[in-house]
């Protein structure tokens, strides 16, 4: 019951985002496939994000609105490994190493902003932008749902008018402090920062069904 919850408030805030866009945007639907690396962090790993890297990968589908604004709606599925050996601080309860690995699959919603604008019809002038993301999620990951706010930045290069390659870097904020089996209740650190996170870096490759225009309807 509650996968079903999590996939029906994704998808309204989908479909809200979808219907209040629809009127101003320019109709234009891309799907694509990322791929690359997860990571954790959290008691174990504090900040290094390509420590313990595991395979993954997923598939999108984005609705662009104008040529700095889009929404993707996301599904992936990978590996989140660590190890609490040589961690170089001192954690209570906790046995001389602990080491995990553990599948996981993720739906998200995401929000795109393009600092420049990019349109691949005009290859010759608005091919290239790098971009911010922010939305909402959940991971089913070790017989739980696990709520979860994704932001990232990536730059995207188009290569051809439908066919759109980039870089990406994302972190997933989680509100569970156990995706590595370890809660650190003796922290003095509060709930919002106590928490384990999700990391993904890799390459994202999209392809345009309909073309769209030139110019962006904002401009017209």
């Amino acid at each position: 019951m509650k996968a079903i919850r999590c996939f029906r408030i994704l998808f309204m805030i989908f479909f809200l985002v979808l219907y209040v866009k629809q009127m101003r945007g320019q109709e234009v639907h891309e799907i694509g496939l990322q791929g690359g690396a997860s990571a954790y962090l959290g008691d174990f790993n504090h900040i290094n994000i390509f420590k313990s890297p595991s395979f993954c990968g997923g598939a999108f589908y984005r609705r662009l609105f104008d040529d700095y604004n889009s929404i993707r709606l996301s599904v992936g599925a990978g590996m989140l490994s660590g190890s609490s050996k040589n961690i170089g601080s001192f954690l209570p309860r906790i046995p001389p190493e602990i080491e995990f690995s553990r599948q996981y699959i993720n739906v998200d919603v995401k929000y795109e902003v393009n600092f420049i604008p990019f349109n691949p019809l005009r290859v010759k002038d608005d091919f290239f932008s790098p971009y911010l993301l922010v939305g909402i999620g959940c991971y089913f990951y070790d017989d739980s749902i696990i709520p979860a706010i994704p932001f990232g930045a990536g730059i995207k290069i188009a290569a051809s008018p439908r066919l759109t390659m980039g870089v990406e870097v994302q972190l997933s904020k989680t509100f569970n402090d156990k995706l590595d089996g370890y809660s650190n209740v003796t922290s003095g650190r509060s709930v919002l920062i106590n928490n384990d996170w999700f990391a993904f870096y890799g390459l994202v490759l999209s392809y345009r069904l309909k073309l769209g225009q030139k110019t962006c309807p904002a401009y017209l």
